[in-house]
């Protein structure tokens, strides 16, 4: 089952009433979220079933070898999600792929330091062995008529593949077989895209985490008016992910809509509005905020009405 682009909502008003002290503070109450060693656990977990997953989806895409290079301090976007989702910190790891002709698919770990648990999804040397002399004989023994890279692609995830790296792998493998590279985009977009049954409770939990947040920044909790900025708004919400042991994929964007207007636009719309920017009572207040969490992203988009004095409604 395949999903579609991550949801967005929007929040017609919340009230925005007395003042509190602004200060990050830890959940308050159970999150749903899992510690990192059992994330981890659940996830390898998925993995093998996507490893299964994965055959049928080269063939599909014409790709008989798939070649997933890792660099230290430069990871692959794609490699929490083809192998287990742990760091790889040698100068460059490999993940093969590879189409025997037979039921099942070939997997090997070309990596910098033997790790016990990648031998639970690939094939993996307990003292590692030379990558270029592997790789070779790999494409030697297989012959694959195509090998998919991350080049060529036009998002993030399907092209990350280094000029370094694609040298490398010419100067390993010899022109001849570099002729055989294609962009593997096809095959990474499918291969994220698809979803499995058993991932939706955990992805519904960072959404409830994220809409939790949320109510919480749009409230008296974060926001006393006339006295809060943008840039309080936007720490707080950086606290709150570290409070809920979380991360983000991009800032937290804060957008003012004021009567008789006077702040910035950008593209037709509201402009992100300067951290300076006081927020005052009848002010609607925008917030973009996402988190990531168990290697899913949520993307969230709220508002809210500061009540003027005496209102105890959004007009």
């Amino acid at each position: 089952m395949s999903t579609s682009p991550t949801p967005r909502a929007v929040l017609a008003a919340a009230a925005l009433v007395l003042a509190a002290p602004l200060a990050a503070q830890a959940p308050d109450g159970p999150t749903g979220l899992l510690p990192w060693s059992e994330q981890i656990r659940v996830r390898e977990g998925w993995l093998a079933t996507r490893h299964e997953m994965l055959l049928p989806m080269m063939r599909r895409h014409g790709i008989a070898m798939w070649i997933v290079v890792n660099e230290e301090f430069h990871d692959s976007p794609v490699v929490p999600y083809v192998a287990p989702p742990r760091p790889y910190t040698a100068g460059r790891d490999l993940f093969v792929f590879v189409d025997t002709g037979g039921p099942t698919l070939r997997k090997v770990a070309l990596t910098g330091f033997s790790e016990d648990n990648l031998k639970r999804f690939f094939e993996s040397s307990d003292e590692p062995q030379p990558p270029a002399r592997v790789l070779r004989e790999l494409v030697e023994r297989h012959r694959p008529a195509t090998i998919g890279l991350s080049i060529g692609g036009t998002r993030g995830q399907t092209r990350d593949l280094t000029h370094e790296s694609y040298r490398w792998l010419v100067d390993v493998l010899g022109d001849s077989t570099a002729a055989r590279f294609v962009p593997a985009a096809p095959l990474i977009e499918e291969y994220l895209d698809t979803r499995l049954e058993a991932e939706k409770p955990h992805y519904t939990a960072a959404v409830a985490v994220t809409e939790r947040i949320v109510r919480r920044a749009l409230s008296d909790e974060v926001i006393t008016p006339d006295r809060t900025t943008v840039g309080d708004v936007r720490n707080w919400l950086y606290d709150a992910l570290w409070a809920h042991g979380v991360r983000t994929w991009f800032q937290p964007d804060l957008r003012i809509q004021r009567h008789g207007g006077g702040l910035p636009t950008s593209r037709g719309f509201l402009a992100v509005a300067p951290e300076s920017t006081v927020i005052r009572p009848g002010d609607v207040v925008h917030i973009d905020f996402g988190i990531s969490y168990m290697g899913f992203d949520t993307d969230w988009q709220k508002m809210a009405y500061v009540l003027r004095p005496g209102e105890t409604e959004a007009p």
